[in-house]
């Protein structure tokens, strides 16, 4: 068994908050890349603007033939406006990363905010863990009182901060689904491997140079 304890301020914990949303904002992005370079969205992307020419020469016939005239127009109107947008697909593809960057962004903010909700409301505290094999227990003290925060299996794979260690139940999960207020030195490595839990900066590169 290992017991291991922190001291948590509040200013502790806006130091934190930020390199926590770098965090999962970066693993949000490195999915985001490897759902832009997937085969299907790329398959997507190129058929959208001779599909588009169709339509607009689809409603350009339609219109000459004087069938269903407003139909017609609202069709060319929405296939023109398509077709401006997806003309150039490398500036398609440059505005799909700014956007989903800013986007998710703000869903890395909400998720860090959301996981360290507690600990601000509680702060001033002592964050105390019990490693017990896979079962990891989070108590939070202080000289007058201990609450159980939760108790729970560790599994998938790790990332270390500066103060703080995220779990990711899998290596395809989104969002992290423990947050370890510790230093990711504090942690003997050799647990980490005992459990099989794999540090996730490697695994990314192991991915990437298998990708490459």
């Amino acid at each position: 068994m290992i017991r291991l304890r922190k001291t948590i301020t509040a200013e502790f914990l806006e130091q934190t908050e930020p390199q926590l949303v770098s965090l999962i904002h970066e693993r949000l992005i490195e999915f985001r890349k490897r759902h832009l370079s997937s085969t299907i969205y790329r398959l997507a992307i190129s058929i959208i603007k001779p599909v588009t020419i169709l339509g607009v020469l689809a409603s350009l016939c339609l219109i000459y033939l004087g069938g269903h005239l407003l139909f017609a127009i609202v069709s060319l109107t929405f296939f023109a406006i398509v077709l401006v947008l997806f003309w150039d697909k490398d500036k398609v593809e440059a505005r799909t990363v700014a956007i989903g960057k800013r986007y998710w962004h703000w869903h890395a903010a909400v998720h860090a905010k959301r996981m360290l909700k507690v600990a601000k409301r509680t702060a001033p505290f002592n964050a105390e863990y019990d490693f017990r094999g896979d079962l990891l227990t989070y108590y939070r003290t202080t000289d007058t009182r201990s609450e159980l925060g939760w108790a729970r299996r560790i599994a998938g794979i790790r990332y270390g901060g500066n103060g703080f260690v995220l779990i990711y139940k899998s290596a395809k999960s989104f969002y992290p689904n423990t947050l370890i207020l510790l230093d990711s030195s504090d942690v003997p490595i050799s647990y980490w491997d005992e459990i099989g839990v794999a540090n996730g900066h490697q695994h990314a590169n192991s991915e990437s140079g298998r990708n490459g």
